[in-house]
């Protein structure tokens, strides 16, 4: 069975950091929504990809998180599996662990494993891989 990346007391902190950011981004968000900004058109292009004409192994992830806050999940993953993943670890990893320590009085019913980096890394490795050989090796864009 894979081993928690960090003990309890250190997991703690790592709780609320991502907690914050998941709360953070979440606000920015609405407040985003509700000024009527795209959140497209908040950021500039990809600099990365302006000077090598290669993708970046984060080009997508705008495109993925504008389709999965519109609730079309399979147009998410398609631009960006990394991500969908990487927002659904968060999410339920948050809400478990909530629920664990107010149903339980336990801590920590779902702890961070290295298992879960390495699938992270492996889909926002392979992704940018693909990306890189579709648009380079068949000419296929993938925005």
């Amino acid at each position: 069975m894979p081993e928690r990346i960090f003990p309890e007391r250190e997991e703690i902190v790592v709780y609320r950091i991502l907690l914050g950011i998941f709360a953070a981004l979440a606000a920015a968000f609405f407040v985003c929504a509700g000024l009527g900004i795209h959140p497209m058109r908040a950021f500039p292009p990809c600099v990365f990809r302006s000077l090598t004409g290669f993708y970046c192994p984060g080009c997508g992830i705008g495109h993925a998180a504008e389709a999965l806050l519109s609730f079309r999940f399979a147009e998410a993953f398609l631009y960006h599996p990394f991500f969908v993943y990487a927002a659904g670890f968060l999410l339920i990893y948050i809400l478990a662990n909530a629920a664990g320590a107010l149903i339980r009085r336990r801590r920590f019913v779902f702890p961070l494993k290295s298992v879960y980096l390495w699938i992270g890394l492996a889909l926002l490795l392979g992704n940018w891989i693909l990306r890189n050989v579709l648009w380079l090796g068949f000419g296929i864009p993938i925005h």
